[in-house]
């Protein structure tokens, strides 16, 4: 009995495996999303809830964030996502989906959709779960060099300076940026920062810099 126990687990889990190295296979040619097993998704939680404490539902990354973010992990490829697309396990309790072609592979991608974030709170929960998205991927993928052991910290000052004095308080004679302009200068500033890792520029000591004066400047000038 005991012998057909341990046939039915390893067999169960031989399948399990092959489901996962084909959807990963078919994730990379487009023609799948990729996908996560809740078991997964559970076990990074708790894995970083015991180094940052409980943590809930609605700051915890979704499943299909995390898939996303696997994907870009194990190409090496990270791209910037929108706001609109980083949802909570919360989240994913509605049902709210928005479908897309992707314009690559020409296939159909559903995903959970939530509104963009409309006040500085609800950007800075935006911020704290990609960046809780990052480190429990970490927890499962610790050699990749630019994968900082803290991404949630880094994303929190990340927030800080999005909704600092720079930014989105920055002002130009009597007019502050719009929150429009503000979000835009946001998706800009993490797009560069997906081409400076592509570019292979992540690696080595983490050195903490301010954004480029170019991109400075045209807050400057959208609020003159």
């Amino acid at each position: 009995l005991e012998m057909a126990k341990l046939l039915v687990a390893w067999e169960a889990a031989k399948l399990q495996a092959e489901a996962t190295q084909r959807n990963r296979a078919e994730a990379r040619l487009g023609t799948q999303q990729r996908l996560l097993q809740p078991s997964e998704h559970q076990a990074m939680r708790a894995a970083v809830e015991r180094v940052l404490g409980s943590l809930r539902d609605r700051e915890v990354p979704a499943k299909q964030v995390i898939a996303a973010k696997l994907e870009m992990l194990e190409s090496n490829m990270p791209v910037v996502e929108l706001l609109t697309e980083i949802a909570s396990v919360e989240d994913a309790e509605i049902e709210s989906f928005e479908a897309k072609i992707d314009p690559v592979t020409n296939t159909l991608k559903i995903k959970h959709s939530v509104a963009a974030p409309s006040t500085p709170e609800d950007l800075r929960l935006r911020h704290r779960r990609i960046g809780l998205a990052w480190d429990m991927l970490a927890t499962k993928h610790s050699n990749r060099a630019w994968l900082s052991s803290n991404m949630t910290d880094c994303l929190r000052r990340f927030s800080d300076f999005i909704l600092g004095s720079q930014v989105a308080g920055l002002v130009a004679g009597h007019r502050t940026p719009f929150w429009t302009l503000v979000l835009a200068f946001e998706h800009e500033c993490r797009k560069a920062v997906c081409k400076w890792l592509r570019d292979g520029k992540g690696k080595g000591k983490n050195k903490q810099q301010d954004p480029p004066a170019a991109m400075k400047g045209k807050l400057t000038k959208a609020t003159d």
